[in-house]
């Protein structure tokens, strides 16, 4: 899972990184960035679960605002070219990101050191 924690926190800093020539970018920078840090840490110590699930709770509520209107005329054919459906798309990126950190913890270490190893 350390694997899997590396790649989705270097994606979600890819995707907080192109967000910065986008209309309300300090929203979706945060988010990304927020969901990146959070993938990076729980690769190398144990966060509390709540804190992905908050972030993926607010993604998905999110989305659950942005949903009514993004669906609504969306021409499947071409739904890449609505910024509605593509945000709606990230947010559940994000979402699913932190629903695997979460549902997946790091485990306790089970190698313990001596008392006189230094090492």
């Amino acid at each position: 899972m350390l694997f899997v924690r590396i790649v989705l926190a270097g994606l979600l800093a890819y995707a907080a990184s192109v967000q910065f020539n986008d209309p309300d970018t300090v929203r979706w920078a945060l988010l990304y960035g927020i969901a990146a840090v959070v993938a990076l840490l729980s690769a190398w110590s144990r966060l509390p679960r709540l804190v992905p699930i908050a972030v993926g709770v607010v993604a998905l509520v999110w989305a659950a605002v942005l949903a009514p209107s993004a669906l609504s005329d969306v021409d499947w054919s071409r739904w890449i070219d609505s910024e509605e459906m593509r945000e709606l798309g990230g947010l559940l990126i994000v979402a699913v990101s932190m629903g695997i950190v979460a549902a997946f913890p790091k485990r306790r270490s089970t190698h313990r050191a001596s008392k006189g190893d230094d090492a």
